[in-house]
């Protein structure tokens, strides 16, 4: 567990894994067919349902860290691995010559752990030439380098399977400052839309409007000239 001063703020936290979560690539488990997985492995940088998970607690933490989006405190460092990876790109990777169904919620334990040991440990199914997702993205950091994962192509399409990750998709593009800029314009009466860096601030708190009156002045009407003229 992260030590208190290195752990982003729990609203922060479940603000950051509300979005990721939210992204059509993460709403499946990246190992099998069961939707809304909750953990995950750090080293891999994937969403994993419960069981999943557990299978790759199997392995050890000196290969892969499970973690938890609700129950465990996170790191700031950690947090943007799984920005920045996530199921679809991780998939691309490690399953990009995969070309078999795959696993259901009714599959063993043991089915499981063959998968994830091919998938993960063997790298069975990886494309040659190219590193790994997590890594690559760990070491640019170290050097200051920032590099769109989400642009690799991995030498071609990778395998068609029945998992719903290899449907095309791409990921919802994140509103830039002139982007909310330009919606503040064009809906002057409407409250600005707070942009906040999550990562990099200690809480969230919603900015508040200056009127405490939401409709508007109701003591002073404006007089009717059609009344006037009468």
């Amino acid at each position: 567990m992260a030590k208190p001063s290195d752990t982003v703020p729990q609203k922060v936290q479940e603000a950051i894994f509300g979005e990721l979560l939210s992204r059509p690539e993460n709403q499946v488990c990246a190992d099998c067919t069961n939707k809304g997985p909750t953990w995950v492995s750090i080293d891999y940088g994937v969403f994993l349902c419960m069981r999943c998970s557990g299978v790759h607690r199997q392995l050890g933490p000196h290969i892969t860290r499970v973690r938890s989006t609700k129950l465990d405190s996170w790191k700031k460092e950690n947090i943007e691995i799984l920005a920045a990876v996530g199921n679809k790109l991780a998939n691309d990777y490690y399953e990009f010559k995969f070309g078999f169904s795959r696993l259901d919620s009714s599959a063993s334990m043991t089915q499981c752990r063959k998968f994830v040991d091919e998938k993960y440990v063997n790298k069975k199914y990886v494309p040659k030439g190219y590193p790994e997702p997590v890594k690559e993205f760990v070491e640019n950091r170290a050097k200051g380098v920032t590099v769109d994962l989400n642009s690799k192509n991995y030498g071609g399409e990778s395998s068609t399977t029945t998992h719903p990750l290899n449907k095309p998709m791409l990921r919802k593009k994140s509103l830039s400052l002139e982007d909310l800029q330009a919606k503040k314009e064009l809906t002057p009466k409407k409250q600005a839309v707070q942009e906040v860096d999550f990562l990099s601030s200690d809480d969230y708190v919603p900015q508040s409007s200056n009127n405490n009156d939401d409709f508007g002045d109701f003591t002073e009407a404006k007089p009717d000239p059609q009344a006037q003229k009468k």
